[in-house]
């Protein structure tokens, strides 16, 4: 067994590891943003289209 140890330190230690994942964390929220606006929008279309289907029945 050696006698010798290697110590590193890392002084800006937070500031690397938030710098690390600032990319993936805002690709991620973006791409959530994404999806929540695309199932909004896609929902709306539905309600929308049942609305006119309803209305459309009504005359007949």
């Amino acid at each position: 067994m050696s006698q010798y140890q290697l110590f590193v330190s890392f002084p800006q230690k937070s500031k690397f590891f938030f710098s690390s994942i600032l990319g993936i964390t805002l690709l991620s929220l973006l791409f959530t943003l994404i999806i929540v606006l695309t199932f909004t929008s896609a929902l709306n279309q539905l309600i929308t289209q049942k609305q006119i289907s309803e209305i459309k029945n009504r005359f007949y």
